[in-house]
């Protein structure tokens, strides 16, 4: 495993077996693949309360709308940093 640096601006790369892959795409494939562990290890109903609401529901879809949230957040800020970086 090598590193090979260009610009920087698009992060590292890093040669796997012969190929250059981006260290984010490598980092990124990680956590869904703990994700998708975590998901096919939780799938009992759990009762939630939030507010007034009370429901059930099985502990892999609040985790997969927790983990949706999260990605739609930080695609927002990098947009956003993206944006005050250009203008």
């Amino acid at each position: 495993m090598t590193n090979r640096s260009g610009s920087g601006s698009q992060g590292e790369e890093v040669v796997i077996g012969g190929k250059g892959v981006n260290a984010r795409f490598v980092v990124g494939l990680a956590i869904v693949a703990g994700f998708l562990v975590f998901i096919f290890q939780n799938t009992a109903d759990t009762q939630l309360r939030f507010l007034w609401l009370q429901f059930t529901m099985p502990i892999w879809g609040l985790a997969l709308m927790l983990f949706a949230g999260g990605f739609i957040v930080g695609w927002l800020v990098n947009v956003r940093r993206a944006k005050r970086k250009k203008g």
